[in-house]
Formats: structure tokens, sequence, C-alpha cells
């Protein structure tokens, strides 16, 4: 059984030679995320580098997704994966 997935989500990648350098890319993603259309982008320069994709599923909800979690839970509970250190895609 997969793990439940919210409405929107992203994927995302960073790396940079300082923490400084992390958030400047950061800030840069996110101003670049906010542009409609913009579903997807890499970026990489001289001190960092990275990529994200934002995903949606219309279909999901708010609702939709606590019972499809319960469920997830109860599956794990079932199949003996309530330890923390049982990967989600054990089973």
């Amino acid at each position: 059984m997969d793990k439940p997935k919210r409405a929107w989500r992203i994927d995302l990648h960073a790396e940079a030679d300082s923490r400084a350098d992390l958030v400047d890319l950061l800030k840069s993603m996110l101003f670049d995320s906010l542009e409609p259309g913009s579903d997807s982008s890499v970026s990489g320069g001289y001190s960092s580098g990275g990529y994200y994709t934002v995903t949606s599923d219309p279909e999901q909800t708010h609702d939709k997704y606590f019972e499809q979690l319960e469920a997830y839970q109860q599956f794990r509970r079932d199949n003996g994966c309530e330890a923390s250190n049982v990967p989600d895609d054990f089973h």
C-alpha cells in the first residue's frame, strides 16, 4: 500500500557550499515557483545547485487525505510495520 499524498507536493533537492548559499538558492527557487506554470526548475551556479518539481492532484481533498492516511496506518499496524525504523515501502 502506498503512503497517501496531499493535493500539492514539491520534490526538492538543493546543495550548496555554505548555509548562506543554500538559503539564497531556496529563496530563488521559491521566487521561481510562484510564477504561473513554473512547475519545475533546475538551478546551478558557482556555489549552489538544485532542482524542484511541483505536482498536484486535483482529486485529492483534505478529508480524503486523512481517510487514506488512517487506512494506510491501519495497514501498517496489521502488517507489523509499527516500528519507526520500518521503511514505508517495506510491504
